[in-house]
């Protein structure tokens, strides 16, 4: 391929040797897009007549042959400048000895004499609109410099359309289609052909895929045969089995009523997808309704016995948080009803306020036993009714009660029993008084020695 373009290249040359040098090249970027043309480095000649020929609308992502010609001018060669706003332009391949592509736009080699005309390949956009196609064409008299020729220019405009299903089958026409993996509708008229369609020996390429009735086989009418539309493999193997068909016309129909083809194993002691294999299979397993693959929770495995699904083994499903540092109940968080630290204890005391730790009163400790929760205050000690007089401060006031003291007159008294006579004696004479509890603690101990 290569060595015919050189030579076509090489023919051009040779046809417009006459008055060509390296400068008569074209250029990109004078099409008159932007405002900039031909007629900024070639004046003075007549001015020619250009045309650019192409279609009024086309689909998008299909190609069309455009082609622009000169007309009138100097006429004894020419050269182009051919820009597209959307899409791609392409050298067409007969004019590789004359076009060449320059940033995007097509412009001449060298230029051309005889029929001053030019074809290109236009390529639409992938979105539908109108886009514009800038064209320029010089009319040259062909003595090495741009006095006495002259360039006009042209625009036209192409209407993209969007990618037609004209029969409503769901798939776009082949030339357009937006996914080639998808498959293309090769007959957008008839809503029966498409990608996907059955194929059936009726003449007509119903599937677009390889052809009109491929696979179909010549038959004599009224016969039958046995038939399978399977892996060979699997003819016959496990639950597979053959179907039969009738002769339809001149060729075997493409299905097979009554065969069994393989279908994904399931736990049923048969051998669904004809491997020569009986529920040989595991899945994994989850009984829970929540929580799987959170947390401490994971699917287990379960196998296929004897046409049965065993127990689930190995799974972990949500239990009650543990408090310790890992979301048992697989709600995301870890111990979020834990108050407390499990084995951990705390200071707790229950009596009123002032009152711990003074007198008899001490606070007590509470035990986090499972982590949930604080039981109840143990060991502590709360304020009860004050003994008088006892030295020891029950009710936790910080004092013990005061002693209850009662003036005995001792005139005209009895001595009480088991009071010594001295001591009596003392009472009586010294006018003391003593109190009810020391003569009672007196009365039965007896005075000291």
């Amino acid at each position: 391929m290569r060595t015919n373009e050189t030579l076509a290249i090489a023919l051009a040359l040779l046809l417009v040797q006459r008055g060509v040098d390296a400068k008569e090249g074209g250029i990109s970027g004078v099409s008159g897009r932007n405002g900039r043309a031909c007629e900024l480095c070639h004046s003075g000649g007549a001015r020619p007549t250009v045309s650019l020929r192409t279609p009024a609308r086309m689909y998008v992502r299909t190609s069309t042959t455009l082609r622009l010609s000169i007309s009138g001018g100097q006429s004894a060669g020419g050269g182009l400048d051919v820009s597209a706003e959307r899409g791609t332009l392409m050298v067409a391949p007969n004019e590789v000895a004359w076009t060449r592509l320059s940033a995007g736009e097509i412009t001449h080699r060298v230029p051309k004499q005889g029929e001053l005309a030019w074809e290109m390949i236009y390529t639409a956009p992938a979105q539908a609109g109108s886009y514009r196609i800038w064209a320029a064409g010089n009319s040259v008299n062909l003595d090495r410099s741009p006095g006495g020729d002259r360039a006009a220019e042209v625009i036209e405009t192409i209407v993209v359309d969007p990618c037609p299903d004209s029969d409503g089958d769901g798939y776009e026409l082949a030339a357009c289609n937006s996914d080639p993996a998808s498959g293309a509708d090769c007959d957008d008229q008839v809503r029966t052909v498409h990608p996907g369609r059955k194929e059936v020996c009726n003449g007509v390429d119903d599937d677009c895929l390889r052809g009109v009735d491929e696979g179909c086989e010549p038959c004599s009418s009224g016969t039958t045969r046995a038939c399978y539309s399977g892996d060979s493999a699997t003819r016959g193997v496990g639950s597979c089995s053959n179907g039969s068909h009738a002769c339809q016309g001149e060729y075997w129909p493409l299905d097979c009523p009554g065969e069994i083809l393989p279908t994904p194993e399931v736990c049923n002691d048969r051998d669904d997808d004809c491997d020569g294999v009986v529920d040989q299979m595991t899945e994994e397993c989850y009984s829970a309704l929540t929580g799987e693959g959170i947390g401490e929770c994971r699917s287990g495995v379960r196998s296929c016995a004897e046409g049965r699904w065993t127990a689930c083994e190995g799974e972990v499903v949500p239990t009650p948080d543990l408090c310790d540092e890992k979301d048992n109940d697989c709600d995301g968080q870890a111990d979020e009803d834990c108050l407390c630290a499990k084995g951990s204890t705390r200071p707790c005391y229950s009596g009123p306020p002032g009152t711990a730790n003074v007198g008899e009163c001490h606070t007590g400790f509470a035990a986090c036993v499972t982590g949930l929760s604080y039981e109840s205050c143990r060991h502590e000690q709360v304020p009860v009714a004050e003994i008088a007089c006892d030295g020891v401060d029950q009710d936790c006031d910080g004092e013990d009660a005061p002693c209850e003291l009662e003036a005995l007159s001792c005139s005209g008294t009895e001595r009480p029993s088991g009071v010594g006579a001295i001591t009596w004696w003392m009472v009586l004479i010294g006018g003391s008084t003593l109190t009810r509890r020391t003569l009672e603690r007196i009365s039965r101990k007896g005075p000291k020695s």
